[in-house]
């Protein structure tokens, strides 16, 4: 029986991109964690990458070329910690 490994997929480089608050074009997305008209949560690298605003609508995801694009009015980005989990001797020893 052969057993399938996926592969997490990641990309060396983001981007963002801003149009006039109105569309948003980011690069590097290897997952979508969740999505609703005022927020989208989106994996980006390492770490997470939070949008907030208005009538937020995601018009592309192609998350095997790492490509998101969001329409609606953008209030704020914020990028969470990474989500690469430290090792436990790590975290005792700081």
């Amino acid at each position: 029986m052969d057993k399938k490994i996926e592969e997490k997929k990641t990309f060396p480089n983001q981007t963002v991109n801003l149009d006039n608050r109105k569309i948003l074009m980011l690069t590097g997305v290897t997952k979508m964690i969740s999505a609703n008209e005022d927020c989208v949560i989106a994996e980006v690298g390492n770490s997470n990458l939070r949008v907030e605003g208005k009538e937020l609508h995601i018009s592309k995801l192609d998350v095997d070329n790492g490509n998101l694009n969001i329409t609606g009015v953008v209030n704020a980005l914020k990028y969470s910690g990474s989500n690469v989990k430290e090792s436990f001797f790590k975290r005792i020893f700081k």
